[in-house]
């Protein structure tokens, strides 16, 4: 065992940041309700899932729910912290009362004081290993302040459970959570439910071993990768892994960079190091059914409803499945309108969180794209006079025996049969977990990354900057590859702002930093000058074209990467959050005293 080389059994404690985080979008949660000319309770407000606020008024207002109407907004930021309860029921309630439009619009010192965070957590972490680079046995016990009530802590204590392990094969592991009521802030959802900072734990514990082993951080990696065919931790084959290629991709650029700086002579306090560190991702809720709906329908002008549930919060995702729609039905893309965002017009498809909408709602549109196509052409061989066998319609025209029609024509052909046309699609994918063994299959389908920081860090000041970064993903076949690419970047600087910078600053209950001024942030000038996005080539045959899901899973290494290459800049070893100029300067004086 590793223990030979390294007799320590204690265990390594994490502390990722002991005051929470915020999310910081730039709009404030906001709403406007009404009653309209049929007497319907409309709300107007920026939320991830309006559907959950239909069925939470309709059950508050004691009101039928066909006389709630929840419209989601164009959405200024969410990252999970717009899925819970803020202004909906009190605008909605006060508007009942007074029969009078009400607007309501949080403060940003409300939106600091009285909305979720991300948890706080300690972690202490055991990891066993062998000296030829074989990891035999995790052990982990985390410590979450939940805050004053529940909010998501339940799934966020779930799936870390889950990932305890991943990504990678670890025969013995044992992983215990325990969160926490306190009187704190409630903590709630946030991009990763957590994982993040487990995540930041085990990456970091791995480059250890790796360290320790004077082994490669990505040989060791790959010694222990899980693969397709692995079994999980609760029972679940894996299938279309993806891990070793984003570790092959990543290992030129970190051999080729590493040589570069190893030339370079220290010449001021500016030392430079590179860091790694992967993840593994489940999409889709843990272990509970969260099904996806589509329906299509289509216009005499030729113009096709897509009606998707799901609402586009900002990531484009309205686009990706307008693509997928489009190309299942056999039509071309500019004929799609997609309608989502309205808990009235659309069927409950679940939440826009847990990296799902490009995989389930693209799943659900891809299939009514194609009971689309196949009623279209029922109805085209009536309208035309041939057989159905005999009508085909793709790349949008309609081929009926040797005749190409234009999608226009025939629809003014069919006329107002159109109206009957309806196309469904449902995509429930057999997610089923027990909460009590943790045995199941908690997710359809996994997303892999491996992610390499270079860092600068200034020895006299603890100034730690990232001027370059490189993300490989395995998110299986791209639908949308500029609006993957930004959220990729996007995740890159978010994930940097935790690991640096950013903490909800308390004093006896009090929040003294309560806005972006006083909350540091990271602009601009502080993302990388470059980073470099690489999508490894592995579709995944379960999800829409062979798509998973990439939007959470770029913030997860981030931290653990940017605490890996401090490490090599410099020799000390960050075991908290933020990793700030003060935390790494201390860490600094603390070794060298210790000389």
């Amino acid at each position: 065992m590793l223990s030979e080389i390294a007799p320590r059994r204690i265990p390594t404690t994490f502390r990722t940041a002991p005051e929470p985080i915020e999310h910081a979008y730039l709009e404030a949660q906001a709403g406007v309700s009404f009653i309209d000319d049929d007497g319907v309770l409309t709300l107007l407000c920026s939320t991830q899932y309006p559907h959950y606020h239909h069925k939470q008024l309709a059950r508050v207002l004691d009101l039928p729910q066909d006389k709630v109407r929840v419209v989601q907004t164009v959405v200024g930021g969410a990252f999970g912290g717009k899925i819970d309860n803020t202004i909906e029921c009190a605008a909605s309630m006060m508007t009942l009362k007074t029969g009078r439009p009400v607007k309501f619009v949080l403060e940003p010192d409300e939106v600091f004081s009285a909305t979720t965070k991300r948890h706080a957590m300690v972690i202490k972490h055991r990891l066993g290993a062998t000296k030829d680079g074989r990891l035999t046995a995790l052990d982990i016990d985390v410590l979450a302040d939940g805050g004053a009530y529940s909010s998501y802590s339940l799934i966020v204590a779930g799936r870390c459970i889950v990932h305890a392990a991943l990504p990678y094969d670890i025969p013995n592991t044992r992983a215990h959570m325990t969160t926490t009521y306190t009187n704190n802030m409630t903590a709630g959802a946030m991009r990763s439910f957590g994982i993040v900072k487990l995540a930041f734990a085990t990456e970091s514990q791995i480059n250890k071993v790796a360290d320790a082993i004077g082994m490669s951080p990505i040989e060791l990696r790959r010694r222990n990768a899980v693969q397709t065919g692995t079994v999980t931790v609760t029972g679940q084959v894996l299938h279309a892994v993806g891990f070793k290629k984003t570790l092959d991709a990543i290992e030129p650029i970190y051999e080729a960079r590493k040589r570069e700086l190893e030339t370079i002579v220290p010449n001021g306090p500016i030392r430079r190091g590179l860091g790694l560190a992967s993840l593994g991702y489940g999409i889709g809720y843990s272990g509970v059914r969260n099904p996806s709906t589509a329906r299509l329908e289509v216009q005499t002008d030729g113009i096709v409803i897509a009606n998707c549930g799901t609402p586009d919060i900002g990531p484009g995702s309205d686009t990706a499945l307008a693509q997928i729609a489009s190309d299942s039905a056999g039509i071309h893309m500019s004929r799609v309108r997609v309608v989502s965002g309205d808990s009235t017009k659309t069927d409950d498809s679940g939440p826009t969180s847990a990296s799902r909408t490009t995989y389930f709602s693209g799943n659900a549109a891809m299939m009514a794209g194609k009971n689309f196509n196949a009623k279209f052409c029922e109805m085209a061989a009536k309208a035309l006079g041939v057989k159905p066998q005999e009508v085909r319609l793709e790349n949008d025209k309609v081929i009926a025996r040797n005749e190409i029609h234009s999608f226009e024509a025939v629809c003014a052909r069919i006329g107002s049969d159109l109206k009957t046309l309806k196309a469904y699609g449902v995509f429930n994918p057999d997610s089923e977990l027990d909460f009590v063994t943790f045995k199941g299959n908690p997710y359809p389908t996994y997303t892999y990354a491996t992610q390499l920081a270079e860092v600068e860090v200034d020895i006299d000041t603890g100034k730690v900057s990232v001027p370059r970064y490189w993300a490989a993903h395995d998110a299986g076949r791209i639908v949308h590859p500029i609006g993957a690419e930004g959220q990729i970047e996007g995740g890159v600087v978010m994930g940097m702002g935790m690991a640096l910078w950013e903490k909800v600053v308390r004093r006896d209950g009090y929040i003294l930093n309560p806005g972006m001024r006083d909350y540091l942030l990271p602009g601009s000038k502080d993302a990388p000058s470059e980073i470099k996005t690489i999508f490894v080539d592995n579709s995944d045959e379960t999800g829409p074209y062979g798509a998973k899901g990439v939007a959470e899973a770029s913030l997860i290494p981030v931290p653990a990467a940017i605490a890996a290459a401090i490490h090599m800049a410099t020799s000390v070893r960050p075991n908290s959050m933020p990793m700030d100029a003060e935390l790494v300067l201390n860490l600094l004086r603390d070794a060298n005293d210790k000389q």
